[in-house]
């Protein structure tokens, strides 16, 4: 009895300890964009603008809060990395576990039939340096105004999947743990 109680624990550690390399992860990435983001979006925000790029800050911001934060993040990216927390911390594979934070964003498949679904995350990433490179050819207060727009997103992606990552872990430490397959001895 005490051995049961002692391996479930070590397995809810275990999952906590995925988890939060998942979650971590991820929140260093975007976190350090929004530290390198932000300053320059505030700077942008708090100079002086001419009437015309003031309303233009305010269509990028809702733009890319709507756009981006409300319908890449929140209602497709933040669910699929929750899906994949979720079954990292219930079966943990060792791809999975080791490449956790790239794992959950799509970027590193654990199986064959993911491969497909990692590329097109690779050429999606690959899209967004592209325009980030290209970004840094805008002229001043316009780079500022494109960028405030993208902090706001990034920041609305990170909060939102924190929390979807966060719920998606209760739900799979309050699930029961798979059946482990039984091993067939007629092959």
């Amino acid at each position: 009895m005490r051995t049961d109680s002692l391996s479930r624990i070590a397995r809810q550690v275990t999952r906590l300890l995925v988890a939060a390399w998942a979650l971590g992860g991820f929140a260093v990435l975007i976190g350090q964009a929004l530290f390198r983001l932000t300053p320059r979006a505030l700077e942008t925000l708090g100079g002086p603008l001419q009437p015309m790029e003031q309303a233009s800050a305010a269509v990028s911001i809702v733009l890319f809060s709507v756009g981006k934060g409300w319908f890449v993040f929140h209602r497709r990216f933040a669910p699929r990395f929750a899906g994949r927390l979720r079954g990292l911390v219930r079966v943990r594979p060792a791809v999975g576990v080791a490449l956790a934070p790239l794992y959950c964003m799509g970027l590193a498949p654990a199986r064959r039939a993911d491969v497909p679904m990692a590329l097109r995350s690779l050429l999606f990433t690959l899209a967004i340096v592209a325009m980030v490179i290209g970004l840094r050819q805008v002229v001043a207060p316009w780079r500022g105004i494109v960028t405030s727009g993208v902090v706001v997103a990034l920041f609305f992606g990170l909060a939102t999947t924190l929390v979807q990552g966060l719920h998606a872990v209760r739900r799979a430490a309050a699930a029961p743990a798979p059946a482990a397959r039984p091993v067939s001895a007629s092959k």
